[in-house]
């Protein structure tokens, strides 16, 4: 629906403006149906957490995790509905936790 919309977008705003006010209505209109919550890799102010309130806006409850493992254990017990972790990074490329994991 997004895509949609912002294809149809011919202004003023440009469509990643129109994506961002729509992902935050959309994420709003989730919190009210039922609370998401969605662990990530932290602290706050990473490139999971960016993704995480890309992805998701800011009306999921984030919750920063020590490790990868952490994410998924979150994930695979029932503490959170998602996890976003990373699958390559620049210092080591392709993040082998995240992919065993997966």
């Amino acid at each position: 629906m997004i895509r949609r919309l912002a294809a149809l977008n011919a202004g003023p705003l440009t469509p990643e403006s129109l994506v961002a006010v729509w992902r935050e209505i959309l994420s709003a209109c989730r919190a009210l149906e039922a609370a998401l919550t969605v662990a990530y890799l932290g602290p706050q102010a990473t490139f999971t957490h960016q993704a995480t309130l890309q992805r998701f806006g800011a009306g999921a409850a984030c919750r920063a995790a020590r490790s990868i493992g952490e994410v998924f254990d979150d994930v695979e017990r029932g503490r959170v509905d998602y996890g976003v972790v990373p699958v390559e990074n620049s210092t080591e490329g392709a993040v082998n936790v995240t992919l065993d994991r997966l």
